[in-house]
């Protein structure tokens, strides 16, 4: 009896670590082999081995982070996208994917100037009709540029001269007093002019 016993405590202690054995299936995270219980899905792997993938920011039109985390990272089981309550099984490969960091979006907001705005001063004098182009983050509201353009139209106010004091060229050459173009007035000037006398001939002498 004694021989009969070590022998079945013998095949139980087989048993047992085959079936011990059998009870974590290995999966790769990384390059480094990890054990999880079988049956496990990635849910549960990743708690168990705290498995977080790093999480991209939200930066503002200057780089610097506005929301840290904002994207977060995902999981890869065999380079695809699964459900997070899939199992796993022998030999799977886990891979970590950071999240992409990302810039805010712009915003472009163009409005009208009012009393119109200055052409180049060598070549005009008089405002024109325009609009401010100015583009911000939607977030952190940092400018990004501003600049203006010439449009069709009246400006909202009247014609504004240009407050420079000194005198300025046109594009014809002529030289304007300081204030701008004057209007040129025409005075008609009614000239009378007598017949011709005729010549006597004792003047002649």
């Amino acid at each position: 009896m004694t021989r009969v016993a070590v022998a079945v405590a013998a095949v139980l202690v087989l048993l047992a670590t085959g079936c011990g054995q059998r009870s974590r299936v290995n999966v790769v995270v990384g390059g480094t082999v990890e054990q999880v219980a079988t049956g496990s899905t990635l849910a549960e792997a990743t708690a168990r081995l705290g498995l977080e993938p790093r999480a991209g920011n939200l930066l503002d039109v200057e780089g610097d982070v506005l929301r840290a985390g904002a994207f977060s990272g995902r999981l890869l089981v065999n380079g695809r996208r699964v459900p997070s309550s899939s199992s796993l099984h022998d030999g799977d490969r886990i891979d970590l994917v950071a999240g992409r960091s990302r810039v805010e979006r712009r915003e472009r907001e163009v409005r009208r100037v009012r009393g119109g705005i200055w052409g180049n001063p060598q070549s005009r004098i008089e405002r024109t009709a325009g609009v401010e182009i100015v583009v911000r983050g939607a977030v952190s509201k940092k400018l990004v540029s501003s600049r203006y353009r010439a449009v069709e139209g009246s400006t909202d106010q009247s014609t504004t001269r240009s407050p420079a004091t000194s005198a300025a060229r046109t594009t014809a050459g002529e030289l304007l007093p300081a204030g701008g173009r004057k209007r040129l007035v025409v005075i008609p000037i009614r000239v009378r002019l007598s017949a011709p006398r005729a010549i006597s001939a004792s003047s002649r002498r």
